[in-house]
């Protein structure tokens, strides 16, 4: 698969091919491009951005459109509707949904071990105690 590097690098151009490429932790990828085989080829490459046509990307890679998710309705195993997402902000480790919830607003994590099931607009999530924060509590 041929990617873009955000911005290009000096010395390897824009496009490159991926050679390999593994599941890291969390939410990372391991992945080497052909051409690029030495530790200073690489250190070039570090901060970049990875831009893939979607198209190109194998079925097993999940696509998030977050933006799809605004409106959403949000369960929790123990305690039931929660109420529906009315915006998500985006972190390096996990996502937190605002939810809107009876005139209040609610902040959740969420992490990939919370998602019990989402589809059909419906997102169920088993949370740990403690994970819930209202909007004011900040």
């Amino acid at each position: 698969m041929e990617v873009a590097l955000v911005p290009p690098a000096l010395k390897t151009g824009r496009f490159l091919k991926i050679a390999a490429a593994d599941s890291g932790s969390g939410s990372s990828q391991l992945v080497s491009f052909e051409g690029i085989s030495t530790i200073g080829d690489a250190q070039e490459l570090v901060g970049k951005t990875v831009l893939a046509k979607l198209d190109d990307l194998p079925e097993e890679v999940g696509f998030l459109d977050r933006e799809a998710l605004i409106g959403s309705s949000v369960f929790d195993a123990k305690l039931g509707f929660l109420g529906s997402i009315s915006a998500i902000m985006a972190g390096p480790d996990q996502d937190v949904y605002a939810i809107e919830s009876d005139g209040e607003e609610l902040l959740v994590p969420v992490r990939r071990e919370f998602i019990v099931d989402a589809r059909d607009g419906e997102i169920h999530l088993d949370l740990p105690e403690g994970a819930i924060m209202m909007g004011g509590d900040l």
